[in-house]
Order: C-alpha cells, then structure tokens, then sequence
C-alpha cells in the first residue's frame, strides 16, 4: 500500500537520499522526524530571546556566593541544628 505524507523538506531530502527507500519502514521514518525535531528545538533554543526573569534568575544562579559548597552548607546547618536549642527547652 502506498500513502502520501508531507514531511519537512530536510525530511524529505533525507529520504529522497536513501538507497533503498522502497524498503523504508515506518521507525526509520519515526527517526529521522526525531532528528529534525531535536535539531529545531536546538536551533529555537539558541535563538530565543530570555525575559527579564529568565535572564536575572540565571545570573543570581551563576554568581552565588554558596556555589559548589553544598556539602559545606548542609555540615554547618546540621551542627547548627544538633547545637541549638532554647532556654525553655532546658
């Protein structure tokens, strides 16, 4: 059985360059729709402009004072925990 589908044109350039096209099935088909999927999303991330948030959320991300000191963070507020208590609770 033959069916028509429209597909992308790079889609179709691919198929088209197939050696053996007539012996194509449908996950090869499912693939290369994958791809170009995959290589348009890259492409809109690259050129998408961030909002205002977007933008400020990620430099107080990469500029934070307590970067990479996870570990040194959860050590001190454990032994502030295991530490503290109140008068009342004397």
């Amino acid at each position: 059985m033959n069916i028509t589908i429209n597909v992308p044109d790079q889609v179709g350039e691919e198929i088209n360059n197939l050696k053996n096209r007539d012996d194509m099935e449908i996950q090869d088909l499912i693939t290369m729709l994958e791809k170009y999927r995959d290589t348009i999303q890259k492409t809109s991330t690259l050129t998408e402009k961030k909002s205002k948030w977007s933008t400020i959320a990620e430099e107080i991300h990469n500029e934070s004072p307590l970067h990479g000191l996870s570990r040194e963070v959860n050590e001190a507020s454990q032994e502030f925990r295991d530490h503290f208590y109140f008068k009342h609770d004397l």
